[in-house]
C-alpha cells in the first residue's frame, strides 16, 4: 500500500485519487449500510427468539442483511470498480458515472450489472457478519462488565473492534471481486470468480487473500468510528434507544 501511494501522487492528482466512482461509490455504501443498519436487530432479535442474545446470533444477523443489502447495491458498485479501473488510462471508455452504466447495461444487460454479485454478496455478508459481531458482542460484554456506561465512549471504542473483525473477514472477498470484476477492464479474463480464486492461490498463496488489509482496515476504521457512533446518536434523536 505505501510503495503505491507515492506512485499515485505521482501520477495523479489529489482529485484523481478521490474522484473516480465516488458518487458511484456513495450510493452503494448508502444502500447497502442502510439495509445492514437498519435490518440487522430486528434479524438477531428473530434468530435469538426467546433467549439472551450470542455471539453466533449477531454473525449470522449481520451475515444475512449484508448479503441482502450487498445484492441490492450491486450494480452501484460494479461501476465504481469499472470507474476506479479506468483512472489514467489515455482514451477512457466511459464519459460519466451515468454512461459508465448506460454502457454497462446496453452490453452487457443484467448480467453485466450483476457480474461478480455472488462475491459482492459473500464479501458483503462477511463485512457485514464481523462488523456486527465486533460491535454488538463488544459493546454488549463491556456494558455488562461495568467497563463503560452505554455512551459515545463506548461507542467508538466497539467500532474500533468492528472495524478489525469487519477487514479480517472480508478481506479475502473484497480482492477477489475487485480482481473479478476489473478484469475485462484490464484486459485478464477469468472463467468465474472460482477461476479467479484460484489463479490467487496459485500465485500467492493463502496469505495472497489478505493483501489489501492494511489499507482496508485504513478505510474502514475511520468510517465505523464516524458513522456509527453516529447512527447511535441519530437513534436517541428520534426516540429510540440506543441499539441493544
Amino acid at each position: 500500500a505505501w510503495n503505491v501511494f507515492p506512485w499515485l501522487t505521482r501520477f495523479a492528482n489529489v482529485g484523481r485519487l478521490w474522484l473516480p466512482g465516488c458518487a458511484a461509490h456513495m450510493g452503494a455504501v448508502f444502500i447497502s449500510s442502510g439495509i445492514r443498519l437498519g435490518f440487522y436487530p430486528t434479524i438477531r432479535d428473530i434468530f435469538a427468539g426467546d433467549n439472551r442474545k450470542n455471539a453466533f446470533h449477531m454473525w449470522l444477523a449481520g451475515f444475512t442483511a449484508g448479503a441482502f443489502g450487498f445484492f441490492v447495491s450491486n450494480p452501484l458498485f460494479q461501476l465504481k470498480v469499472r470507474m476506479q479501473a479506468t483512472t489514467g488510462h489515455q482514451n477512457k471508455p466511459y464519459s460519466s458515472s451515468f454512461d459508465c452504466l448506460y454502457k454497462i447495461a446496453k452490453g452487457e444487460g443484467l448480467r453485466g450489472l450483476y457480474r461478480g454479485a455472488t462475491t459482492l454478496m459473500a464479501r458483503g455478508a462477511m463485512l457485514s457478519a464481523g462488523a456486527q459481531l465486533g460491535y454488538d458482542y463488544t459493546k454488549t460484554e463491556l456494558k455488562s462488565l461495568g467497563v463503560l456506561v452505554d455512551g459515545p465512549a463506548l461507542h467508538v471504542i466497539s467500532s474500533v473492534a468492528s472495524a478489525f473483525l469487519a477487514t479480517t473477514f472480508c478481506a479475502p472477498f473484497d480482492l477477489i471481486m475487485t480482481k473479478y470484476q476489473s478484469g475485462p477492464v484490464l484486459g485478464i479474463h477469468y472463467n468465474s470468480v472460482f477461476d479467479c480464486s484460484r489463479k490467487i492461490f496459485q500465485t500467492n498463496g493463502l496469505l495472497g487473500f489478505y493483501r489489501g488489509w492494511s489499507p482496508l482496515f485504513m478505510r474502514i476504521c475511520p468510517l465505523f468510528a464516524v458513522n456509527i457512533p453516529l447512527y447511535e446518536q441519530v437513534r436517541k434523536l428520534f426516540g429510540l434507544t440506543y441499539l441493544d
